[in-house]
């Protein structure tokens, strides 16, 4: 979760009751083509809270730490989720045998129909030579050339391999009754380790849950648990700033701010080192205006319609620009206008 994370108040605090909140420098002397903005330093800020309620039985980190993507910043109690990891576990063990074991029976059903095939294909050569051998046999009784023993001898083979046949294909239906019911039992099977898998996944997601995870590097800037808290689902727990994406929050004078455009490029200063610009580009500027903020001294300014603009800095060397430190900046609207340091005024 995303926002502008402000420490203006702070800031102000640290310059002291008497100094200038945020402030406007007059168009005197400014060269045609530049607009003089004061304001402060502050970065795009993430919010790392618990995704699940849970007592914070860790803290890895204080205010002020540097931290990489995906360091770890806290840990939940999590014996009971340690539980049902386990249980979810041996849930998907025991699908998997028994899908295991439905596949074995599946395997073996098939065999039994190769087989039961087998035996009818047998059983039909047997048939054909029993009834040709009968029709042979008969033939000869009537011409009175065999015994009747004889005749009755090949009309009970030949019905006794009729029964074996018969019997046979009532083996090859019953084999393949039986495989697909195994077939069945397999994919019933399939489905409940399917279910346990993604059980067992959930429950290890919410372990990792547990595991609270910096989204992004960042600096430390507000930890707002503590250790032994109880956090419901969704309790910030950090802070954290990105230094990387630093800006300064600049407020334009409202009859200037048709001069500002969206991708003006601009140069900041800051109090530390009133000597260096830092280039920056103008990347945001507000719908509305809104009066000065109040903690410039006098009435007279505070009255004053402003716009607020977002000034991103180009590059934020490490370390030497934070959130909160006061700045100035000249945004320049004209190509060829000359650059000019606001503190040289």
């Amino acid at each position: 979760m995303k926002s502008n994370f402000v420490i203006g108040v702070v800031g102000a605090a640290a310059l002291g009751v008497g100094s200038l909140g945020y402030w406007i420098l007059g168009n005197d002397e400014i060269p045609d083509g530049i607009v003089i903005v004061n304001g402060r330093i502050e970065g795009d800020s993430v919010v790392v809270a618990a995704k699940i309620p849970g007592r914070i039985i860790s803290m890895k980190v204080k205010e002020g730490d540097d931290v990489a993507a995906g360091q770890l910043i806290a840990e939940l109690e999590s014996g009971q989720i340690v539980a049902r990891v386990e249980q979810a576990a041996a849930g998907a063990r025991a699908a998997g045998s028994a899908l295991d074991a439905s596949r074995s029976a599946a395997s073996a059903a098939r065999q039994d129909i190769s087989q039961a095939e087998a035996a009818v294909a047998g059983r039909d050569a047997q048939i054909r030579k029993a009834r040709t051998d009968a029709t042979r046999v008969e033939k000869l009784f009537e011409q009175g050339v065999v015994a009747q023993s004889m005749r009755d001898d090949a009309r009970t083979a030949r019905e006794v391999a009729e029964a074996e046949l018969r019997a046979a294909r009532e083996r090859v239906s019953g084999a393949r009754q039986a495989a697909a019911a195994a077939e069945a039992r397999v994919a019933a099977a399939t489905g409940d380790l399917e279910r346990a898998k993604a059980a067992l996944e959930e429950a290890r997601a919410t372990f990792g849950d547990t595991q609270i995870q910096a989204p992004s590097r960042g600096i430390v800037m507000t930890k707002v648990a503590e250790e032994g808290e109880v956090l419901a689902a969704g309790s910030p727990i950090v802070i954290l700033v990105d230094l990387g994406r630093l800006h300064m929050k600049a407020y334009v004078p409202e009859p200037q701010i048709g001069l500002v455009k969206l991708g003006n490029p601009a140069h900041v200063h800051v109090d530390a080192m009133p000597e260096r610009p830092f280039p920056a580009t103008v990347r945001e500027i507000a719908s509305q205006s809104e009066f000065t903020p109040k903690e410039v001294q006098t009435r007279e300014e505070r009255v004053k319609q402003v716009v607020a603009v977002k000034l991103y800095l180009d590059e934020t060397p490490d370390r030497v620009l934070v959130p909160g430190m006061p700045a100035d900046a000249a945004i320049r609207w004209k190509a060829d206008a000359l650059w000019i340091n606001p503190f040289d005024r």
